[in-house]
């Protein structure tokens, strides 16, 4: 009867169920599932990996900086702790990639060529020989690069 009576007790007072739960606690979510993973020992990364295509795995391995040829048929959990970083790392470039592009259309109007002018092709014909003097080569300079009334100015500081 006592017993009952405490099952009543903790029932009515939910503060005591818990104090009394504590040697006990549930495990969240998360720590169940780390905890099956563990058993059968592959990580949620692994298991998305082993997933991926030939290309996608292809991708990822680039990325890394790892050899494709190389690499492509090794499960996740044989690269050592380097070449999984690596792997992290490129998997959030691509992800950061993805963003990039979210919201763009894939249609193949986005990826034809944009029709426009062509652009003019203006030889330029030097109006002065470089060999003749220093004066002239940078009088030549300056009329390729556009700091023609620069040059002027300096040309006539120089004969002052």
């Amino acid at each position: 009867m006592s017993n009952q009576a405490e099952q009543l007790n903790q029932a009515s007072n939910p503060v005591q169920a818990l104090a009394a739960n504590e040697c006990n606690p549930t495990p969240s979510s998360r720590e169940s599932i780390n905890a099956i993973r563990a058993q059968l020992g592959r990580s949620s990364a692994a298991s998305r990996y082993a997933k991926l295509t030939d290309q996608q795995k292809c991708i990822v391995l680039y990325g890394a900086k790892l050899k494709p040829a190389e690499h492509l048929r090794t499960p996740f959990e044989l690269f050592d702790t380097d070449q999984r970083e690596q792997m992290r790392q490129s998997l959030m470039a691509l992800c950061d990639l993805t963003q990039q592009f979210s919201g763009v259309s894939f249609d193949r109007d986005q990826f034809k060529p944009v029709k426009t002018a062509k652009p003019k092709v203006v030889k330029l014909k030097p109006k002065v020989k470089p060999e003749d003097n220093l004066q002239d080569m940078n009088l030549l300079i300056a009329e390729l690069t556009g700091d023609m009334n620069q040059v002027k100015k300096d040309m006539k500081k120089q004969q002052a």
